[in-house]
């Protein structure tokens, strides 16, 4: 049994054993990188931070996907996909396509409804019930069960991103700014990205 993520898992393909890892695609200034392989983190922020750059993700397509499937397929493997949470990106069905026009069964596609250390929580999970022995079945019956009890929340230092980004107008990012508000934002229950409160500062 072979597990597979997409790169907003946070796991980076040279880490993960046993793991397929589809790289999403950034675009930063009209240029196309995939993630984790043509662009890291590092590299991520300094584009981001050295000026008025956006950027813009785009989900992996159905031949990302269907080369992989039909990989496994020619070798007899079983496959679990924990994908990107469908509330905020095509992942999932981009998987879902391949998995029909590749027409192997033993291929197992689930809509984490989660994103970031959340997909990476329930992979670290599913590793281990392959190591005990566990069917696709069982592992993917378990993601389902855990994935509502995965809670991801995260904060933001500037809210410029957000201006830039098109969530948040740039008169309200500039007060925000100046009254030192900083959003707590989660991925909600039915895997979209909300806001769930907002503090003065940051707290840990």
């Amino acid at each position: 049994i072979r597990l597979l993520v997409d790169s907003a898992s946070d796991i980076l393909q040279n880490n993960a054993e046993n793991i397929y890892v589809v790289p999403l695609s950034i675009n930063i200034l009209g240029n196309d990188y995939l993630d984790g392989v043509e662009i890291n983190n590092d590299d991520f922020y300094a584009k981001l931070t050295s000026g008025k750059v956006y950027s813009k993700t785009a989900a992996p397509s159905p031949d990302a996907y269907i080369k992989i499937f039909e990989e496994v397929k020619a070798k007899g493997d079983k496959l679990v996909c924990l994908l990107l949470s469908s509330g905020v990106s095509g992942t999932y069905q981009s998987a879902c396509i391949a998995k029909d026009v590749v027409g192997y069964d033993k291929i197992y596609v689930v809509d984490t409804l989660t994103g970031s250390y959340g997909v990476k929580l329930l992979s670290i999970e599913a590793q281990r019930m392959i190591s005990n022995g566990a069917t696709c079945e069982e592992i993917v019956e378990k993601m389902h069960e855990l994935k509502k009890r995965v809670k991801v929340f995260l904060s933001v230092d500037t809210l410029d991103y957000l201006n830039r980004g098109g969530r948040l107008d740039k008169k309200s990012a500039i007060i925000g700014n100046i009254a030192k508000v900083k959003p707590i934002i989660y991925v909600s229950p039915e895997g979209k990205v909300e806001m769930y409160s907002k503090t003065i500062g940051l707290y840990f």
